[in-house]
């Protein structure tokens, strides 16, 4: 059995690369970057992400993100020793 991979959107959204991404079960995607921030996104109708928030606060790339199974709770890991 294979898998088949698309790709759903192709755009520049962290500054810098991006080293986490999550999806939640509400169809939104959470992603953490060099650039130290971490981005909220939700999927459209025509499957284009459409950016919710943008959170700032690390000092240092984020290398980890996560969702809570509830969809209402997320937490970023830093190289900067920080969990948000």
């Amino acid at each position: 059995m294979s898998t088949r991979l698309t790709t759903l959107q192709r755009t520049e959204v962290h500054a810098e690369g991006i080293w986490s991404a999550r999806w939640s079960a509400k169809n939104r995607l959470l992603t953490g970057g060099q650039d130290e921030s971490v981005k909220h996104f939700e999927e459209k109708a025509d499957g284009t992400l459409g950016l919710l928030h943008s959170y700032e606060g690390h000092t240092l790339g984020v290398v980890s993100v996560d969702v809570h199974s509830s969809g209402q709770v997320a937490a970023s890991s830093s190289l900067d020793s920080v969990i948000r």
